[in-house]
C-alpha cells in the first residue's frame, strides 16, 4: 500500500489553491449581478473569519482549499444562471455524464465537496484495501457514489447489462449496490453460496426483498448452487417464489446425502399458493431434507410449472411413489427425474399427465443395469397385471435415458400410433448396446417417419455400437437424423454407419456434428448404392 507524505501532498495542493484563487480573483471581477456578488463575498468572507478562529495554524492551507472549493460552487451555480449548460451536474443522486478513471467509465461527474477534485480521491482510494472500502462507502453518499464501484470491482461483484453474478465473497455488496446511482435491476441472478455464511445469506435476502414490488419486469430466472448446510434454504426459496421469478435452478456438489421426507400434503395450508414457477430443477436432496420438503411438495402442486426436473434427490422407490402420486401439473410438457423412479410409478404419472412430450431419465450414479433391471421386473410383476384404461401418450415424442430402463415404462403406457416423428437421446453409459436400445425403443412406435439420434458425451466403446449378426429387426423410419456432441465426434459416425443395414425405407440422412473429418469422407462411408438416399453433412453442436 502507497502513502502519501505530507511535502507530496503539499504539492499536489498548490496547484488546486492556485486554480481556486484565480477562480476567486475572477469572481471579483466578474459582471455579477450586485446582489450576488454581495452574497458570494459576504459567504467567502464569513467562511475565512470562523475557520480562522476555529483552527489552528497547520489546517490552514486546508481551510483555504475548502473555502476556495465553495466559492467555485457558488460562482457555478451563479454563471448557471445567465448561460445554459448542455451537462447534467449530478448532486446528490442526479444523472449526469459519466467521468473516467484509468480510462474506464466509473462514475457520474459529481460536485466536489472535498477540499481538493474527485479524480484524487479515486486516486487515493484505488490504493485502499477491501476492508477501509467498505467503510468508506458508509460514510456519505459522496463517498458512496466514488469508493462504491472500486469497492464492487474489489469484492468481485460481477454486474452485466441483464445478469448478475454472486458469490459468497459478494452477498454483502449487494445491499450497497441496490442503493447505488447506477444499479439495475437484473433479469438473471446466479448466486454461487459455497463457503457462504449466515450474514451473507442475510444481506441476499435483504438485497432480494428490495426487489419486491420495485422492478417493472421481475426476475426471469435464478440460479443457485452449494449452499452450505446450515442455510435456511426453505426462505430463501420462499422468498424467490415471491419475486415472481419464472424459472428456478438449484444443484449441489456436496457428496453428502442428507435424510430425505415426502411429507403428507394438508389441505388449505399450502405454502406455495401463488407462485409463477414455470421450470423448476432441482439437482441435490437437500430440497427433500425435513427443513424444505413440505415447501418443495407445496410448489409443485400449485406452481404452473411446464418443465420439472428432479435428480439426485435422494428418495427411494416408495418416496418417489408417494411424490409423484400428490402431485396434478395438467401443463406440464417436459419431465427429467432419477433412475431411482419406478417405472411403473412413473408410468401411472406419465398416464395422468398427456401434455408431457419430453422424457429424460436421469442415469444416477450409484446402480448398475442387472440390479435395476431386477428392481423394475419386480415392481412390473404385481403392475402389468393391472390394466390402465386409456394408457396411450399421444404427445410423447422425446425419449432420453437407459434403454434397460424405457423399454418396461413403454410396455406400459403404450405411446399412441399417431406418433410420426421420435427423439431419442443417449448420454454417457457403460452397460447398454445403444443399437440394440434404438430397436427396443422403436418397436414400440410403429408408425414413425422421422428419426433423430442424439449422442451427447456418448462413450467411444465399441460394443455399445456393434450391430449384433442374429439381429434382423428394422426401423421403419424414412428420414434419419444423427447428431453428435463431444469429443472426436465423427469417431461416432463412423461407429454409427453400420446401423443404416436396419433402415430399409431411408430416403434421407443427415450427419449433424462439428466435423474433423473431411466432408468427402464421411460421404464415401455412408453411401448406399443398394438403396440410395439423400446426404446432408452440416456442421453443428447442438
Amino acid at each position: 500500500m502507497h502513502v502519501i507524505s505530507h511535502v507530496k501532498l503539499q504539492s499536489l495542493l498548490d496547484p488546486v489553491i492556485s486554480k481556486r484563487k484565480a477562480a476567486d480573483d475572477y469572481l471579483d471581477t466578474s459582471t455579477l449581478p450586485f446582489e450576488k456578488k454581495q452574497r458570494v463575498s459576504a459567504a467567502r468572507l464569513k467562511r475565512k473569519a470562523s475557520e480562522a478562529t476555529s483552527c489552528g495554524s497547520r489546517f490552514k492551507t486546508r481551510a483555504l482549499c475548502r473555502t476556495y472549493a465553495i466559492a467555485d460552487i457558488t460562482a457555478h451555480l451563479a454563471a448557471a444562471d445567465n448561460q445554459s449548460s448542455t451537462n447534467r451536474v449530478l448532486l446528490h443522486g442526479a444523472f449526469s455524464p459519466a467521468a473516467s478513471f484509468s480510462g474506464q467509465v466509473i462514475f457520474p461527474l459529481i460536485i466536489s465537496h472535498w477540499p481538493f477534485p474527485n479524480e484524487l480521491v479515486l486516486m487515493i482510494f484505488a490504493y485502499l484495501p477491501v476492508v477501509d472500502l467498505q467503510s468508506i462507502v458508509q460514510v456519505s453518499r459522496l463517498s458512496r457514489d466514488l469508493a462504491a464501484p472500486l469497492y464492487f470491482l474489489s469484492v468481485g461483484l460481477s454486474i452485466e447489462q441483464t445478469w448478475l453474478l454472486v458469490n459468497a465473497q459478494t452477498c454483502l455488496a449487494l445491499p450497497l449496490y441496490s442503493r447505488t446511482t447506477s444499479f439495475c435491476a437484473p433479469r438473471f441472478l446466479r448466486c454461487d453460496l459455497l463457503g457462504a455464511g449466515d450474514r451473507d445469506v442475510r444481506a441476499l435476502k435483504i438485497f432480494l426483498e428490495s426487489l419486491i414490488g420495485v422492478q417493472n419486469t421481475p426476475i426471469s430466472s435464478v440460479i443457485c448452487f452449494d449452499a452450505p448446510p446450515g442455510v435456511d434454504l426453505a426462505s430463501l426459496f420462499q422468498l424467490i417464489k415471491n419475486l415472481g421469478c419464472s424459472s428456478f435452478s438449484y444443484s449441489s456438489s456436496d457428496s453428502e446425502q442428507p435424510c430425505t421426507i415426502i411429507p403428507t400434503p394438508v389441505p388449505g395450508s399450502d405454502l406455495g399458493a401463488v407462485c409463477s414457477l414455470r421450470r423448476l430443477s432441482v439437482d441435490s436432496p437437500m430440497f427433500f431434507s425435513p427443513c424444505v420438503a413440505s415447501l418443495t411438495l407445496a410448489t409443485l402442486r400449485d406452481c404452473p410449472l411446464i418443465d420439472l426436473s428432479l435428480t439426485h434427490t435422494g428418495l427411494n422407490s416408495i418416496q418417489w411413489a408417494a411424490l409423484l402420486r400428490n402431485v396434478h401439473l395438467p401443463l406440464l410438457r417436459t419431465l427429467t427425474v432419477d433412475v431411482e423412479c419406478p417405472p411403473c410409478v412413473l408410468a401411472n404419472f406419465l398416464i395422468c399427465h398427456q401434455n408431457i412430450g419430453q422424457l429424460w431419465i436421469h442415469p444416477g450414479q450409484t446402480l448398475v443395469q442387472l440390479k435395476s433391471q431386477n428392481h423394475s421386473s419386480q415392481k412390473l410383476r404385481g403392475y402389468t397385471s393391472q390394466q390402465i384404461p386409456n394408457s396411450h401418450l399421444h404427445k410423447l415424442d422425446t425419449l432420453g435415458g437407459p434403454s434397460w430402463y424405457l423399454v418396461p415404462l413403454l410396455a406400459i403406457i403404450r405411446p399412441a400410433p399417431c406418433i410420426r416423428n421420435l427423439n431419442l437421446r443417449f448420454e454417457e453409459d457403460l452397460t447398454s448396446n445403444h443399437f440394440l436400445g434404438v430397436l427396443d425403443v422403436t418397436r414400440y412406435f410403429t408408425s414413425i417417419q422421422a428419426l433423430r439420434l442424439s449422442f451427447l458425451d456418448a462413450s467411444h466403446n465399441a460394443n455399445h455400437y456393434d450391430v449384433p449378426y442374429h439381429e434382423h429387426r428394422t426401423v421403419p423410419a424414412k428420414q434419419l437424423t444423427i447428431s453428435v456432441r463431444g469429443s472426436d465426434p465423427d469417431d461416432l459416425l463412423f461407429r454409427c454407419h453400420p446401423w443404416l443395414s436396419a433402415f430399409h425405407e431411408l430416403e434421407s440422412v443427415e450427419l449433424q456434428a462439428k466435423h474433423t473429418s473431411p466432408s468427402e469422407m464421411l460421404a464415401v462411408l455412408f453411401s448406399c448404392p443398394d438403396n440410395p438416399f439423400q446426404l446432408k453433412i452440416s456442421s453443428s453442436d447442438f
